[in-house]
């Protein structure tokens, strides 16, 4: 996410605070404070190759592309509205399983021709990195029409990113890494409301930094959210 679109969230935050302390308490009885909701997350992984690849093959070679891999996972949330403006939320998330492979590559790049190379290929790595965790959020609110508001989500993901791998020749050097904590969550979505029990909404979220270059490599996600929600009466 850009720093312009962190003002924005920012900017909805700072909107909502202030319905909340000059009057936001008075219109908090036509609300619906809790609220459940779920629905799938399509999720983009991108992650350095590099660094993957010197996690998988003790001998390592230069693989200076970004892998980007897709899935769709699921969120299951609930929140309390304070007042119409503000709301806190926490979630589970679990954004799928990403399936990888590193190609094969030797040490003869480069060689003028006629010159014989002698060097050893490098095989490749395959395996599968699968992310999950758990989510904190503040939601500020800014209502469009009677039935459509934005919101934006400034809050925490708690991740835990698990690595398993092995290299392509079927040598017996499996890996099985994970790798926990908590790094910042920014988000921006659409809600309408069908009824008064039931709203529809859609949105994107970011989370950047999650796992660690020395075991599971550094991963950004981004991911779409389409959810259904329940406004308990």
């Amino acid at each position: 996410m850009t720093i312009q679109g962190i003002r924005r969230l920012s900017a909805i935050l700072v909107v909502a605070m202030i319905h909340f302390f000059c009057g936001g308490e008075a219109h908090a009885a036509e609300t619906h404070p809790w609220y459940l909701g779920l629905g799938p997350m399509p999720t983009r992984l991108s992650i350095d190759s590099d660094q993957l690849n010197s996690i998988i093959s003790p001998r390592g070679y230069p693989v200076p592309e970004t892998h980007e891999s897709r899935e769709t996972g699921v969120k299951v949330y609930g929140g309390f509205r304070a007042t119409p403006f503000l709301a806190v939320e926490a979630g589970y998330a679990y954004l799928g399983d990403f399936a990888f492979h590193v190609r094969n590559a030797g040490t003869c790049e480069g060689v003028p021709p006629g010159y014989v190379c002698t060097a050893v290929i490098t095989v490749g790595a395959q395996g599968q990195i699968s992310v999950e965790g758990w989510t904190l959020s503040a939601i500020g609110t800014l209502p469009l029409t009677d039935r459509l508001e934005v919101n934006g989500r400034l809050g925490l993901f708690h991740s835990t990113v698990k690595l398993e791998g092995y290299e392509s020749d079927g040598s017996p050097s499996l890996l099985d890494n994970t790798e926990r904590q908590t790094t910042p969550l920014l988000g921006v979505e659409l809600r309408y409301r069908l009824s008064p029990l039931i709203s529809l909404t859609l949105g994107g979220e970011w989370m950047n930094g999650l796992g660690s270059e020395d075991k599971t490599a550094e991963i950004d996600i981004t991911a779409l959210t389409f959810g259904i929600q329940y406004n308990f009466p």
